[in-house]
């Protein structure tokens, strides 16, 4: 490799020319960091590949993965981006659960202290329901999930968070615990259309706690099942296999899915319906997003095995 040019991609990244010494990435983007000021985790490296795009770098690995021999002889050229202020993903997933927790807690509290509401059966299990769902998120993300990337932008964190602790948190608590359901018959058509909650018999509560149960505990298992594929490699990428993966692209999606469609159906109010329909929406994309990466990479040997993309059996 006779000279390597790194060209910026933004005004906060020094762009430069010098004969190439090494082939370690992790070593040209130190000396980038340092040239132009800028924290490392910010730095986000490239090369344009044949269709012209841009194909990010992997700064544990070296020039030799991304070039021929012959290219290495000649001149590289390695593009450099400033991606602004990030934030450990596990520190976003810490807070945007951590927040529909607190919300739950201290507005079923409100209701039952300061508006004097008498939640029913159905309301107090809902509340369990919803704060175990997300104690078990936060108890993934700190000793199961792991990440390939070690940061994201830090506006995620405003974005991540609104999800959860707007339509999860706010939403769900406002209108499923501070209203009692047995004054409801007295109030307005709007009134009851807002804080409805069903009163379904024992027997089919207990059956929707138990769906909830079976969703939550499967989510789990193929959660831990991804984590072990990527327990020595943070970087490894393969076929998953094993439970629930067998017969679905995303099994966790799907078990996700499945645990709120059992909260929803047990409440029955509104709120519970938006929140699914919101979060099945984005996980349905998500999904369709790594069926075609798996696909694209693992070819022939992905698509004979036939699974589905998001609901098992059906699509």
């Amino acid at each position: 490799m006779s000279t390597i040019t790194v060209k910026s991609r933004s005004s906060t990244i020094k762009g430069f020319t010098e004969k190439a010494g090494t082939y370690s990435i992790a070593s040209l983007h130190k000396k980038i960091a340092e040239q132009s000021r800028v924290p490392g985790e910010q730095i986000k490296l490239s090369v344009l590949d044949d269709s012209g795009k841009y194909q990010p770098l992997d700064i544990s690995d070296d020039l030799k993965s991304y070039f021929k021999p012959q290219e290495l002889e000649g001149d590289v050229v390695i593009f450099a981006k400033d991606v602004g202020r990030q934030i450990a993903w596990k520190t976003v997933f810490i807070v945007e659960y951590l927040g529909p927790i607190l919300i739950h807690v201290l507005i079923y509290a409100a209701a039952y202290y300061i508006l004097g509401v008498t939640q029913s059966s159905t309301q107090k299990t809902a509340f369990y329901l919803a704060v175990l769902h997300f104690l078990k998120r936060e108890y993934e993300t700190l000793f199961v999930h792991r990440f390939s990337n070690a940061t994201m932008p830090f506006f995620n964190l405003f974005k991540n968070s609104g999800h959860y602790w707007l339509l999860s948190g706010v939403l769900l608590s406002i209108f499923i615990y501070c209203h009692d359901v047995t004054t409801l018959d007295n109030a307005s058509p709007l009134i009851k259309f807002l804080f409805h909650v069903n009163d379904l018999p024992p027997f089919i509560n207990k059956a929707l706690v138990a769906l909830w149960a079976y969703a939550e505990i499967s989510n789990f298992i193929t959660h831990k099942n991804l984590a072990g594929i990527r327990s020595n490699d943070l970087k490894a990428y393969t076929i998953p296999r094993g439970y629930g993966f067998d017969v679905v692209a995303c099994p966790n999606y799907f078990f996700e899915c499945l645990a709120w469609f059992a909260f929803a159906l047990l409440v029955g109010n509104w709120s519970a319906w938006v929140f699914l329909a919101v979060s099945a929406g984005q996980m349905y994309i998500w999904a369709l997003k790594k069926n075609k990466r798996l696909l694209q990479t693992f070819g022939d040997d992905y698509k004979k095995l036939r699974r589905a993309k998001f609901i098992p059996f059906l699509h």
